[in-house]
């Protein structure tokens, strides 16, 4: 890996984080409990909404039903709860704008940290829900799609002696009426 490579990688993974946790913010705020005792609910809510978007962009192999539908719904509710923040925190309502930053900031900080950190290629929502649309009993336990292939090995090959490969008893050659007399 090159330094510009590197240098783009480190970049987008602190901006990951960086929008992780703005997206968490947002969604805190979107959740609307601010005061009180229950203070703390939008805290968790913003928090396992997240760690259930990064469990959908697992390898596809290591998902189910039960994870798929959970990550859908923590998109859906962290986009939502995001716009909602959004445009709570805005003075001027621009409604495009707070739908298209709060999908965004949910989508953005999971992909940026998978690039980041070499996973990119393990799993991603769109992908794996891609996958489960093509084939949603892939995932039913007992009918997996993806099941490891057996592997074959090959046998150790050893060189053999052309006196030895001399000795070996050749296969007659059967060849028309040759054939005929011989099997009687």
């Amino acid at each position: 890996m090159n330094n510009f490579t590197t240098l783009k990688r480190g970049g987008n993974g602190i901006l990951g984080i960086l929008m992780l946790a703005a997206s968490i913010v947002f969604s805190r705020e979107g959740f609307g409990f601010e005061d009180g005792q229950y203070w703390w609910v939008g805290w968790v809510m913003a928090l396992a909404a997240t760690g259930s978007q990064f469990m959908i962009t697992s390898k596809y192999t290591e998902l189910n039903l039960g994870i798929v539908a959970l990550g859908l719904t923590a998109y859906a509710y962290s986009m939502y709860t995001n716009i909602l923040g959004i445009l709570d925190l805005q003075e001027v309502v621009n409604k495009p704008l707070a739908v298209g930053a709060g999908i965004f900031l949910d989508i953005y900080p999971e992909m940026a940290l998978a690039w980041a950190m070499g996973a990119s290629r393990d799993g991603d929502l769109m992908g794996n829900v891609w996958k489960v649309f093509q084939n949603p009993t892939s995932l039913i336990p007992g009918n997996q799609a993806e099941k490891p292939k057996m592997q074959q090995q090959q046998m150790p090959t050893r060189a053999v002696s052309t006196e030895f490969q001399q000795k070996i008893p050749r296969k007659p050659d059967f060849q028309g009426q040759d054939f005929q007399n011989k099997r009687r």
